[in-house]
């Protein structure tokens, strides 16, 4: 699905309903022959203008992507990596022959387990790859400070979206958890587990000891409670005998002089939880986090099984997106603006980006008019107001720097094996920034993405090409 011309309409009529009368229903005239004609697809769970965007964009960048495949060209281009990337994850068939072997080495150091602290040395490698046992940790700017990074240390080792998912007991959640221990039991399974049905069940249970402790979704939303700064000595206090600090070097935190803690409580709860499990169980545990975070990198049978739970039981998806669509998805996630650059040279023009440039420049313009003769906001209010205007800074487009990749090399062989070297180069890049100034360049998200976002530390709102498409936006 090529993106629209400049010279195809971005309204149709044909979207509207005649039938029904604007004054009863406004919303069926103006959407109803639309409606009609754009039945939700098995493989959304939703259908909008958002939708057709995206997939028109995913159209554009399968073709890309298919000519990087086939030629990545030179070695340390946005055109290499991606190649490399996209053509790893379309070899089924070399997914299918290397099967589980490119976890091997992770699975032989869960083999290895054999007291509760050794969790502590694997938790830390494991990290870089997204996988957190019970600890996360990433690097952010800091809330008091928002020109500096800090070090941010949270809960985790949890496989359902939230803390309420282990404990709420109506009967679509109990079927739910239901559905969660079968994933656990057969990925476990796959892997060659003894006893998958019991060890899932006890998986479920150390998971749910941990959600014990855990805040919830709103709780996580309260900077008041959840922004806890700690000194490197106080921080170690917090898990004496699993020895928090410790795990932090392992996954390569050097040098900080403090961090910030989400959630002090859940940290000892589990130090407790962890020293009263038996090695065999935290083995189990541990095969689960690596396998469960790699499934949708395996052969069929683990990837259809992780779709089955998060993708139809809570995602809401009837059937998998087609193979290619799945790569794109995560490269988009994994190597976003690599990914951007094709797109953004493909789609839009430094044209395009000076015209929304120049619309935003005319709402600023706009609302400071407005601000400036509110009669009801007084003389100070409205200096703040302005000053806060003052410091909005909008990105537009694309990144007027692009990330520097140097350093991120992809093995010629299974994608498995390549998306975990994917995810260690950005989370060693993020981990680099600790004591560095934040980049006021830095975006959060690919310039392909059907999305937009504020970031509240930097006061910036970020308008991706991606999103910069008709209907929302036009160049001409």
């Amino acid at each position: 699905m090529p993106l629209p011309s400049e010279h195809d309409p971005v309204f149709s009529a044909a979207d509207l309903d005649p039938t029904v009368a604007p004054g009863e229903d406004f919303f069926a005239f103006a959407n109803g022959g639309w409606l009609a004609a754009n039945p939700v697809p098995d493989e959304y769970p939703r259908w909008g203008a958002f939708d057709e965007i995206r997939r028109a964009n995913e159209e554009l960048l399968r073709a890309l992507l298919d000519e990087a495949a086939a030629d990545p060209g030179r070695p340390g281009t946005p055109r290499y990596w991606a190649g490399m990337y996209y053509r790893a994850g379309t070899d089924t068939e070399g997914i299918a022959r290397a099967g589980i072997e490119p976890l091997r080495a992770q699975l032989d150091r869960v083999d290895a387990l054999a007291h509760a602290p050794d969790l502590r040395g694997l938790a830390g490698d494991l990290m870089q790859y997204g996988i957190s046992m019970p600890v996360s940790m990433g690097v952010a700017p800091d809330f008091e400070d928002s020109q500096r990074h800090l070090l941010y240390v949270g809960q985790g080792g949890m496989g359902l979206p939230e803390r309420d998912y282990y404990f709420r007991d109506d009967e679509e959640s109990v079927e739910t958890r239901s559905h969660y221990r079968r994933l656990i039991a057969t990925l476990l399974d796959l892997a060659g587990v003894e006893s998958p049905d019991e060890a899932a069940t006890a998986v479920l249970e150390f998971e749910t000891g941990l959600a014990e402790s855990a805040y919830t979704a709103t709780q996580l939303r309260d900077p008041d409670l959840t922004f806890n700064r700690f000194s490197a000595d106080d921080l170690a206090a917090l898990m004496p005998g699993y020895r928090l600090g410790a795990l932090l070097q392992a996954a390569g935190a050097e040098g900080y002089e403090s961090a910030n803690v989400t959630n002090p409580e859940f940290f000892q709860s589990a130090e407790q939880l962890i020293a009263d499990s038996p090695p065999g169980m935290l083995r189990n545990y541990a095969r689960w986090r690596l396998i469960g975070a790699a499934a949708s990198s395996l052969p069929a049978g683990y990837e259809d099984a992780s779709f089955e739970f998060y993708g139809r039981r809570l995602g809401g998806q009837k059937r998998q997106k087609e193979r290619w669509q799945r790569v794109l998805r995560a490269a988009g996630a994994e190597i976003p603006q690599v990914i951007a650059q094709l797109y953004v040279d493909a789609a839009f023009p430094p044209q395009a980006k000076e015209r929304i440039e120049e619309l935003v420049d005319h709402l600023l313009v706009s609302m400071r008019t407005s601000i400036e003769n509110l009669a009801w906001m007084t003389d100070a209010t409205k200096e703040r107001a302005l000053e806060k205007l003052a410091g909005f800074t909008p990105k537009l487009g694309y990144p007027e720097v692009w990330r520097d990749h140097s350093g991120l090399a992809f093995s010629d062989g299974p994608w498995a094996t390549v998306r975990f070297e994917a995810r260690s180069f950005e989370y060693h890049r993020r981990l680099g920034q600790l004591h560095d100034p934040v980049d006021p360049h830095e975006w959060e998200m690919g310039a392909h993405e059907v999305n937009a976002y504020y970031h509240p530390l930097r006061n910036e709102i970020v308008f991706p090409a991606g999103i910069l498409q008709p209907p929302f936006f036009s160049a001409d």
